[in-house]
């Protein structure tokens, strides 16, 4: 396909290029000018606001963002497929959410995702923008499965109610079918939403406890108090930090969390073909033992800062 990747190296883009037959892959570094030449479709997958940090203060879009549009204006590429995520819908529902919920994000990186589609219907100019709202994915280059497993691996988990929320979740292949799905049939300012199979984050850990081998040890903690513990964290944190675990950390893990995408699969002709997490586990815990992972924050010491590591998912955490 004449496509443009941006952001091969990631999860998303990586699953995408297999999707994407024939696709060209960039990422951040490299010349997204140049290789936006000749190209039909602009699949964004691009890294941007970093969930595991509090995010600099700023109106602006992503630099990273706003580069890979202008050049996808200037190369005058067709259409632009953007990968935004299914937590802009916020953390308080009662129920499936449907397509045609009105967002309500509360947390800054939920703000901040919506946001970016926001700025992209406003300059997308001829571009035809279709944005693709996808469901928490399970694979390698998450932060917050990263520091789960890390916790996991050292027996020191603690979630709320032991992770049993229910929410959505989509393998890589069927993201990237999704966002290919959008960029062949998609309308022209269409949004759509990729939910994925109903799963718990409880299910999911206790299957890749499985495959690391180690035993699943995964222990509670009240959401309010965990709550409280984040939001402080959270004021004291100064922009551009990392800060683990956050407000919306916190409700990523303790609140359902589940989708109705029946319309999109309808007009995408798409429907996931995972309904499990046994694709996708083994390639998450491959990627997780070749990461470096620092003795502190598996110990459960302080950060390096001095404060505690983890008041939600460490019994170290107060």
């Amino acid at each position: 396909m004449n496509a443009l990747v941006v952001g091969a190296s990631g999860y998303a883009g990586r699953h995408a290029l297999r999707a994407f037959e024939g696709a060209r892959g960039v990422d951040p570094e490299d010349d997204l000018e140049g290789a936006a030449e000749g190209v039909e479709i602009v699949a964004f997958c691009g890294p941007t606001w970093k969930p595991d940090h509090k995010p600099l203060r700023g109106a602006g879009p992503h630099p990273l963002l706003a580069r890979s549009l202008g050049a996808a204006q200037a190369a005058g590429v067709r259409r632009f497929v953007h990968l935004s995520t299914a937590t802009v819908f916020g953390p308080d529902h009662a129920g499936r959410i449907p397509e045609d919920a009105r967002p309500r994000p509360a947390h800054a990186y939920e703000r901040l995702k919506l946001r970016e589609e926001e700025w992209l219907r406003r300059h997308c100019g001829a571009l035809e923008l279709v944005v693709v709202r996808a469901a928490f994915g399970f694979g390698a280059y998450d932060p917050i499965l990263e520091r789960l497993l890390r916790q996991l691996r050292a027996g020191r988990l603690r979630l709320v109610n032991r992770g049993r929320a229910r929410r959505g979740f989509l393998a890589g292949p069927d993201l990237g079918r999704a966002l290919l799905a959008a960029a062949l049939r998609g309308r022209p300012g269409a949004t759509y939403l990729a939910g994925g199979f109903d799963g718990s984050w409880r299910e999911l850990l206790t299957m890749a406890a499985a495959v690391m081998g180690v035993p699943e040890k995964i222990a509670s903690i009240p959401y309010d108090l965990a709550y409280v513990a984040a939001g402080a964290r959270w004021l004291r944190t100064r922009a551009g930090e990392e800060c683990w675990p956050n407000p919306y950390a916190l409700d990523l893990l303790a609140k359902d969390h589940t989708y109705d995408d029946a319309r999109s699969r309808r007009d995408l002709s798409w429907s996931p073909q995972i309904g499990s997490f046994d694709e996708g586990v083994v390639e998450l815990v491959k990627w997780f033992r070749s990461q470096p992972h620092p003795l502190p924050l598996d110990a459960g010491a302080t950060s390096p800062r001095g404060g505690e590591v983890d008041a939600v998912t460490s019994p170290q955490g107060k």
